[in-house]
């Protein structure tokens, strides 16, 4: 293959053919012939002898990767490479970084003249700075002509998958301090399901397990169902729109937000033992679920989940999205969406009355991007920036009106605040106790 600078000679080299022709002049002709001449032995040349290589002259051996690293961490990346082949080249041989690896200070490579039997440990010192799938290498080997006009490439060792994990913004501070609103003064507060001690009978909702229907006091009219008094166990899900209005933010995006808040809240159910937590993402007709649930292996799943969250083509569905919680949660829960503009134009009050007659609850968030330039006092920015923050509130408000004639109760709240505010209603939630 030919290198840039292989591309620049031939360039030049055409360019005094023309030249030659424009202007009758034999000596630029001659001059030009003979570059092309130059470069044609160059890089046949130098093909000829690259022939004696390939892939299998090289012996790669990566170090151990995990598969799994945590966003802003850091990890170690080493390969060894030795040259098995007969005869020296000149060469470049780098290990490829991907984009949600930072390398410090520099990506691994080595150039140089390599000979037969010499080895060499490409390592580097990576931190993540982007959650998601990711993949560490491959590890390629160039040949590079003695001109630097032509290479030829062979990729040694096919490299590691892994997996950067969003970072729990609080964890140290949840697990080192007790945790409010699981027993405020002793009062046991009202939930359906898994108590011990009976409290009262109520009429039976679509919900509602069928084990707890008090048979001898039903009728074929009416059937009802037994409460117990129950202190900790509540189902919770939160529903993440992954539309491309999701991608706005510099630095951090708004599905970044979401997606480390909704860490946080995992981490805290986890932390309490007894609760449940579920997931529902994706827009449109293209949503996931991840029925709610508690412990090691639930709380590594829903990480992997968040993980790979990427903004995707299409408008957030909330009535669909409202319809499949109420058809999927097997017990009443609270329900937090996460979302933003860029709703579809379906309606939601049908779907938030069939979510709302299962006996869950609802908490809508949708976030707003703010630049800390348009953030602050309106004389301080120029015209423009006035424009535009003036236009983001007429959008805000707009999208609040319509949720507001659908009777869905939301709140509009900044990017940074979202782990604040959804920390708030999941502690709200529990000073409630079981939805209703």
């Amino acid at each position: 293959m030919i290198t840039v600078q292989g591309w620049a000679v031939i360039a030049g080299a055409l360019g005094g053919v023309f030249l030659a022709l424009v202007t009758l002049n034999p000596v630029i002709l001659l001059a030009a012939i003979g570059l092309f001449a130059f470069l044609a032995m160059d890089i046949l040349g130098f093909h000829a002898r690259a022939a004696r290589l390939s892939a299998t002259s090289f012996d790669a051996k990566r170090g151990t990767v995990p598969a799994r690293v945590g966003l802003g961490s850091s990890l170690v990346s080493r390969v060894d490479v030795r040259y098995e082949g007969t005869t020296g080249f000149w060469g470049r041989i780098e290990d490829l970084v991907p984009e949600r690896l930072e390398p410090v200070p520099s990506a691994p490579a080595l150039l140089g003249w390599w000979t037969p039997s010499e080895a060499a440990t490409l390592s580097a010192d990576l931190r993540a700075i982007a959650r998601g799938p990711s993949q560490l290498g491959p590890t390629v080997v160039t040949a590079i002509g003695p001109q630097g006009l032509s290479f030829v490439a062979w990729t040694v060792e096919p490299g590691a998958d892994l997996l950067v994990t969003p970072a729990d913004p609080v964890a140290g501070r949840l697990r080192a301090r007790p945790l409010p609103g699981v027993l405020l003064g002793g009062n046991r507060r009202r939930q359906r399901g898994y108590g011990t001690e009976f409290r009262s009978l109520r009429p039976f909702t679509g919900g509602d397990d069928i084990r707890l229907i008090a048979w001898r006091r039903s009728t074929l009219e009416r059937l009802l169902v037994r409460e117990h008094e129950e202190e900790i166990r509540q189902d919770h899900l939160v529903a993440i729109d992954t539309s491309g209005g999701m991608a706005a933010g510099a630095g951090l995006s708004l599905l970044d937000r979401a997606v480390g808040a909704s860490l946080a809240i995992a981490h805290r159910v986890d932390a309490r033992g007894e609760d449940r937590l579920g997931l529902l993402t994706g827009t449109g007709d293209r949503l996931e679920y991840l029925a709610p649930g508690r412990g090691g292996p639930h709380l590594a799943r829903l990480e992997e989940v968040l993980a790979r969250l990427e903004p995707s083509p299409g408008a957030f569905d909330l009535g669909r999205a409202l319809d499949e919680a109420a058809l999927r949660l097997p017990a009443r829960a609270h329900v937090f969406v996460l979302t933003t503009l860029g709703l579809s134009e379906s309606p939601i009050a049908p779907a938030l009355g069939r979510l709302a007659g299962r006996g869950h609850r609802l908490r809508v968030f949708v976030l707003r991007d703010v630049p800390s330039e348009l953030g602050g006092p309106r004389g301080t920015v120029g015209p423009a920036a006035r424009w535009a923050v003036s236009a983001s509130d007429r959008a805000y408000d707009a999208l609040s009106a319509r949720l507001s004639a659908e009777r869905v109760g939301a709140v509009i709240v900044e990017g940074r605040d979202t782990l604040t505010h959804l920390l708030g209603a999941y502690e709200q939630g529990r000073a409630w106790g079981g939805a209703m």
